[in-house]
């Protein structure tokens, strides 16, 4: 039996909630930066992209853990790459320019409720410790330090360092989570025997976390380091 089938209605909802709210914050700023055509192709593209993982979740085509590599983890990693490849185009271009340093920045706050979601689901019995802020997840520093540092970014007053070591921290601690979530999962080389498994990369529509959300994240601190390559200072120009 899946454990995420014996979660709240209201975790469904969250999570599919801040999905759709980091969805709306990207696609505003491409749109507004490259123009209305690009911002109605942005949106029919993810609306396939995020409806095509919730049916492939809901057929029962990623359950299958015990082949390697696992489908649902290919797709995770497949998204990822998307994630990362996005930040490098005109795509990233087009966001950073419309949200500017302290934009990006402040975005990545969506990760506070992500964590608070985590958390609740494991309280309800359907995720093991280690992938909250009760066990290894310490990923809600992120999102809680976002806001002062966006704030911070600006007043055109942000040390270059400070920005610098914010990212490097923030990719860190989401490395930490996804490594440990992977190690979670119930595949044959599953390392953390804490009940129950991971199975969110799986599950509708809790895979928008691992396929979306967290590329998402990736997204931000990749356009971190491209804003930090291009600009000098954080201070605003001239």
């Amino acid at each position: 039996m899946n454990p995420l089938d014996q979660a709240s209605t209201f975790s469904a909802y969250l999570f599919a909630g801040i999905t759709g709210a980091v969805a709306v914050v990207l696609l505003r700023a491409y749109g507004r930066s490259k123009g209305p055509r690009a911002h109605a192709r942005g949106a029919v593209v993810l609306v396939i992209f995020l409806a095509g993982l919730g049916r492939l979740a809901q057929a029962g085509m990623l359950d299958d853990f015990d082949i390697l590599p696992p489908p649902a983890l290919l797709l995770f990693a497949a998204s990822i790459g998307l994630g990362v490849v996005l930040a490098l185009t005109s795509v990233g271009e087009g966001v950073l320019q419309r949200l500017g340093i302290a934009g990006v920045v402040g975005y990545q706050v969506f990760r506070v409720p992500v964590e608070y979601g985590l958390h609740r689901l494991f309280e309800e019995g359907a995720l093991p410790v280690q992938m909250t802020w009760a066990g290894w997840n310490f990923d809600v520093l992120t999102g809680a330090t976002a806001v002062v540092v966006a704030v911070w970014a600006k007043t055109g007053r942000l040390p270059r360092t400070v920005l610098v070591s914010w990212n490097l921290l923030g990719l860190a601690l989401l490395i930490n989570i996804v490594t440990i979530a992977v190690l979670s999962t119930p595949t044959p080389l599953r390392a953390f025997a804490a009940e129950p498994a991971n199975y969110l990369p799986a599950t509708f529509p809790y895979l928008w976390l691992p396929m979306f959300l967290v590329p998402s994240a990736a997204f931000g601190h990749l356009l971190v380091f491209r804003w930090l390559r291009e600009n000098r200072s954080v201070g605003p120009p001239g």
